[in-house]
């Protein structure tokens, strides 16, 4: 009881020493200070990595410097890793023999250091024997020998590879100043021993001795290849080296399928390159080695065409069903794989239709295609390829009922990116054993593909340019209802061009229209309008437009100045290209100049409208009408004043006629009496007496009397006849006058009469 007691309380003490001693342990390594590695070796010219530990006393947490054969190197070529170590970066390390130490930095003690020397040596030395011609055979021609040399001197290095045969006996078989050489004399055969030895102006070194093989470092000659071609294979027969004993490799090369193959008991091989497809050229060449050997070179190409191979050939049938017309007949397009042209035959098609209401096909094929006419019922459409009246390949394709459901694929997605198409979709109930995938661009070309996955990528697309897809379940000899996916584009591009229309300056501010040109069906959506402007010397400055607006009113700009305005289109995938404009600000505000002229063709309309309205009044003023005045004699003012009191005693005047035929008589003719000598020239007397009862008279101041001429109506004149008298005017300077006076009736209707002279 004791001792299990005793044994429970020493196990933990015993535990806790350990851990005691350990943090010790661990505590004198971490107070240690020195540089690690402790022995390095570089290449001429390579980088290294130094770490120096300052954990100890001496220089806890403190700075360090480095020096190199007691130089000191730059500090910027140091950095500190954590609290306790500082790495050194030696970058292209020129020195046979350097000593690097560690120094700390507040009390200049080394922390440690180490020896670094250069490493010049040979290694990789390999040697083979070979051909100069690789074609011919027999024994080996040449011995070549390669190696690797890491050397810093810059002077001539002397190369010689020595054979040794016996211990302390060495025959030197080719020099070179390179790391290789090659040599035809002395050609050693069974096993080499060879060592490298390289000579300097200063120093010389040798490699290790090595010993070679001849069938473990022969370098075979190269095969000599044949090529048979039959109906469903090729046969490729070669030879790589005489009969011998020793297992060789061979690998077969075509098409950059490369097949490997084992010799055994003689150098003479073949291989039979089945599953070749019809009509394509194939190049097969072939290259071998003994074991461990180096490969010999390929053997020159031979390239030959194949034949048709029934067992691959597939015309990859397919179809796509047209809307029903009025009679319930369906077009079908028939498509197939077309026979590759480098076929050599006479091929013919022949479409037949598989159906109990039908045995004549409707429509027109060519070599690849076939336009057919099918009712509403199921149909099976076979077609079969013939070369020279011999059958090669037969296909079906299945053409289902017209407007039943059948059973499709659900869940059609797709993605684009890269120039393809990602086309993924869920299968239908039932048993599936396969998909058809058709797309096109143009409704006119299609493409196909059958695939067993649920998800399909389209390549070789043609870019920026929609497609339709449709995914078509196979369900073993019939086929289900299509899904499509239309107008999915191989790549979205950047938005169309943007085309800047109008812009449209004043003194401040521009308005600036534009439109999108060359938008094509797979341009990407515009998300907004970039707008930059600027002079050409100043800042370019820029304003964003919402993707619905077309136009932007450009601000704050400098009167008469030269602008340049560009707009580009922007979307999620990229942007359009820029399109420029150029456009000058005016000097002043064309609104002012506008008001301007408006108001002065408001004042010019005016003022023309007021002299219009002042001329219509003026030519409203009555003038003396020569139809309505007869001539008298007036005395002047004695007679007006008289006739002002009431002494003239004339008969008031009459409208004549307004007979167009009224005839104007001279006085002369009135006081002669003459009368007309044509009836149409007479004077109608019944009117004349009607319009003037009475002649009246004017009295003059000569007492004479002038009689008015009686009116006749006329056929040719409307004017009345009418004489003139000399009326004495007044007298001026003791002379007597004369004038004419014309009086209408309008004269005496107003308040001041006027004279007409």
């Amino acid at each position: 009881m004791l001792e299990s007691e005793a044994t429970e309380v020493m196990a933990p003490l015993s535990f806790i020493v350990l851990i005691f001693l350990s943090s010790i342990r661990e505590g004198q390594q971490e107070s240690s200070c020195g540089v690690e590695p402790q022995t390095l070796s570089l290449l001429w010219g390579s980088d290294a990595d130094v770490f120096c530990i300052r954990s100890c006393p001496e220089c806890f947490h403190g700075t360090v410097y480095w020096t190199l054969n007691k130089d000191r190197l730059d500090d910027s070529s140091s950095t500190n890793v954590n609290s306790t170590h500082t790495r050194l970066a030696l970058r292209n390390f020129t020195h046979h023999v350097a000593k690097l130490q560690c120094h700390c930095a507040q009390t200049q003690q080394v922390l440690g250091g180490l020896f670094i020397r250069d490493y010049t040596g040979l290694d990789n030395v390999r040697c083979m024997w070979h051909y100069k011609n690789s074609s011919d055979g027999g024994e080996p021609e040449l011995f070549t020998c390669t190696w690797s040399h890491h050397s810093h001197s810059l002077g001539t290095v002397n190369f010689s590879v020595l054979l040794s045969r016996d211990p302390g006996s060495e025959v030197e078989l080719c020099r070179s100043e390179v790391n290789s050489c090659t040599t035809s004399k002395n050609i050693p055969l069974g096993t080499a021993r060879v060592i490298v030895k390289a000579q300097t102006a200063k120093r010389m070194i040798r490699s290790q001795l090595q010993e070679f093989s001849l069938f473990e470092n022969l370098k075979m000659m190269q095969p000599r290849v044949t090529v048979s071609v039959f109906s469903a294979h090729l046969l490729a027969k070669w030879l790589a080296f005489p009969a011998l004993d020793i297992p060789v490799c061979c690998q077969v090369k075509h098409n950059r399928v490369i097949q490997n193959v084992t010799l055994t008991g003689g150098g003479q091989g073949k291989l039979s390159i089945t599953d070749v497809d019809s009509c394509r050229n194939y190049t097969v060449s072939v290259r071998c080695a003994f074991d461990q050997a180096p490969w010999s070179d390929w053997s020159s190409a031979v390239t030959v065409l194949t034949r048709i191979n029934k067992k691959k050939m597939h015309l990859h049938l397919w179809r796509k069903i047209r809307a029903a017309g009025s009679d319930g007949r369906r077009d079908v397009l028939v498509m197939w794989k077309p026979i590759p042209s480098a076929c050599r035959g006479t091929f013919t098609f022949a479409l037949n239709l598989t159906s109990a209401n039908e045995t004549e096909l409707e429509g027109e094929c060519g070599n690849s295609t076939c336009e057919v006419r099918v009712d509403q019922n199921q149909q099976t459409l076979q077609l079969s390829v013939f070369d020279s009246a011999a059958l090669l390949v037969e296909e079906s394709v299945h053409v289902p009922v017209s407007g039943r459901s059948a059973p499709r694929v659900s869940d059609l997605q797709t993605w684009t990116g890269n120039g393809s198409i990602l086309v993924s979709w869920s299968p239908p109930p039932g048993l599936v054993t396969g998909y058809m995938v058709d797309w096109t661009h143009d409704g006119i070309q299609y493409h196909w593909n059958r695939t067993s996955s649920l998800n399909f990528t389209l390549c070789d697309l043609q870019d920026l340019k929609p497609y339709d897809i449709t995914v078509t379940p196979l369900l073993g000899d019939e086929t289900g209802g299509a899904n499509s996916a239309q107008r999915v584009c191989s790549r979205i591009g950047d938005p169309g061009l943007v085309s800047i229309n109008d812009v449209q300056a004043r003194d401040t501010s521009a308005v600036v229209r534009w439109t999108v040109i060359s938008q094509e069906a797979c341009s990407g959506v515009i998300d907004n309008y970039a707008v930059y402007y600027g002079t050409d010397t100043g800042p370019e400055l820029n304003v964003t437009v919402h993707h619905t607006k077309q136009q932007v009113v450009l601000r704050h700009l400098t009167p008469d100045t030269r602008y340049r305005v560009q707009v580009q289109a922007n979307s999620l995938i990229g942007s359009s290209e820029i399109r420029e404009m150029f456009f000058t600000t005016k000097r002043f505000d064309p609104w002012i100049i506008q008001v301007l002229s408006i108001s002065g063709s408001v004042l010019i309309l005016l003022g023309g409208l007021i002299c219009t309205v002042k001329w219509r009044n003026f030519q409203k003023k009555p003038v003396p009408d020569p139809r309505l005045s007869s001539l008298a004699q007036w005395s002047g003012p004695a007679q007006e004043d008289k006739r002002q009191q009431g002494f003239f005693t004339g008969q008031p005047f009459h409208t004549p006629s307004e007979s167009v035929c009224e005839r104007v008589y001279s006085e002369t003719s009135w006081l002669d009496n003459s009368q007309p000598t044509s009836s149409t020239d007479l004077c109608d007397q019944t009117s004349a007496a009607t319009l003037f009862p009475e002649k009246p008279t004017l009295q003059s101041s000569s007492g004479e009397s002038s009689t008015l001429l009686s009116m006749e109506s006329c056929s040719s004149n409307p004017y009345r006849s009418q004489n003139s008298v000399d009326i004495p005017a007044f007298k001026s300077k003791g002379k007597q006058s004369s004038v004419t006076t014309y009086v209408t009736l309008d004269m005496f209707e107003d308040d001041e009469p006027r004279d007409r002279k």
